[in-house]
């Protein structure tokens, strides 16, 4: 796989902060926690006190939250977008998945809300975007605002991208 450099691309997103801060506050502090009731109990001993099972079952929840945090840093995307390709790239997985421009068939943009619920109403705390991409051989490809900095301006010029490629054929 060629490797872009500053003067290859077209575009290129930068990771969304607010999840990389969610999960890193999320991995210590919760990471923490787990640790500490851990710690409280483990060497688990013959003679296990009955008190050992529930700070076991809490810890278990914590390490959860600390697995669903690590999740979301070691999922973070980067979008590359080049004169045939769209790059999409996890950082911290050295991941890297290229997209030929020909293949993608469609973008559609929808509503990404996110609502939080108290009792029997709805509050929406943030409205995003969330973009799916038809490729040719069937499979989507989704992603939302929230993922992505830049994400308005990646839709702009994958559109652009893909009506350049048009005219050209």
């Amino acid at each position: 796989m060629k490797h872009t450099t500053n003067k290859d691309y077209i575009f290129k997103t930068k990771p969304g902060y607010a999840l990389i801060c969610i999960g890193i506050i999320g991995l210590i502090f919760f990471g923490s926690i787990t640790r500490y009731l851990l710690n409280e109990i483990l060497p688990i001993h013959d003679h296990q006190k009955p008190k050992d099972v529930p700070v076991l079952i809490i810890a278990c929840v914590f390490l959860l939250f600390t697995i669903m945090s690590l999740w979301l840093l070691l999922n973070i995307k980067i979008f590359t977008l080049t004169d045939g390709d769209l790059i999409i790239s996890r950082p911290l997985l050295c991941f890297n998945k290229s997209i030929p421009l020909i293949q993608i068939m469609s973008i559609r943009q929808s509503d990404d809300p996110i609502n939080m619920s108290r009792g029997f109403s709805t509050t929406t705390i943030y409205l995003g975007k969330k973009a799916t991409i038809q490729l040719s051989n069937g499979k989507k490809l989704k992603f939302s605002s929230i993922e992505i900095g830049g994400y308005k301006v990646l839709i702009k010029e994958i559109n652009q991208a893909l009506g350049r490629l048009k005219r050209n054929h």
